[in-house]
């Protein structure tokens, strides 16, 4: 399985699990993971941009930079050149996490972004039956959405039939982790009336909430050879119930 290891896109604190503490050895023990492409701890910057890291033991040794944006700016900043300093828009950082440098990510005031053609192709570009392990860690301190993934739905017609997946924290007024794949960026249920099936999503829930204001791992890991999408909340994985049946029938 390949291991798609970050701390990205969200209304987050990024950075271990709960109650870990900060320790040079454990972005030390990510790097080892076998299969690792792509590793975001934002300690690491080249060029004023932060850069992810892989195994060095990987047949890639590519590294995706993250560019700072804001929703209706089109401009991407360096780290040193960001120009916001309103409340909602300045940048902060929090030490307190098992893997230091944790950036706040706040409702598409600040997020962080890597360039389409740079990905396009790559090892972190999961497209097909690719199978693959995401993981954030992350201490939110506000509203929760998407973290991290490739994801705008839209529809059939502005996507033409383009994959997406995202692993999210919180929708439909739930509190834990929720991972969406979709083949097509359509409504995966269009026969259902159930609130939310618009929605382009093969999703897997986890049932466990989690509180504010606290470190936790979230990971979604997918099988293709058994057709498995599984999230996890700090290494465990807790059945949640679907309650809609046509939801029901096709999973």
């Amino acid at each position: 399985m390949r291991l798609f290891s970050l701390a990205l896109v969200g209304f987050a604190v990024l950075g271990f699990s709960q109650d870990s503490r900060r320790s040079p050895d454990n972005a030390a023990l990510v790097e080892k993971t076998e299969g690792l492409v792509a590793f975001w701890d934002f300690d690491s910057a080249e060029n004023g941009v932060w850069v992810s890291r892989a195994n060095p033991k990987g047949r890639t040794s590519a590294s995706y930079p993250v560019w700072l944006r804001q929703i209706g700016d089109p401009n991407r900043y360096r780290i040193d050149e960001w120009p916001y300093g309103d409340d909602a828009s300045k940048l902060q950082f929090d030490k307190s996490g098992p893997l230091g440098n944790a950036v706040l990510f706040n409702q598409g005031f600040v997020y962080g972004s890597i360039d389409r053609a740079v990905f396009d192709g790559s090892p972190i570009d999961i497209r097909g039956r690719m199978p693959f392990t995401m993981i954030a860690w992350a201490k939110f301190v506000g509203k929760r959405h998407m973290i991290a993934g490739i994801w705008d739905e839209g529809g059939w017609d502005r996507y033409s039939g383009r994959r997406q997946i995202a692993l999210f924290a919180g929708l439909f007024k739930q509190k834990g982790a929720i991972m969406h794949v979709s083949a097509t960026g359509a409504a995966s249920f269009p026969q259902s009336n159930a609130r939310g099936s618009q929605y382009a999503r093969i999703r897997a829930i986890d049932g466990q909430p989690f509180e504010d204001g606290e470190w936790i791992a979230m990971a979604a890991t997918f099988d293709p050879e058994h057709s498995r999408l599984v999230v996890y909340l700090n290494g465990h994985a807790t059945p949640y119930k679907l309650n809609d049946t046509v939801t029901q029938d096709v999973y």
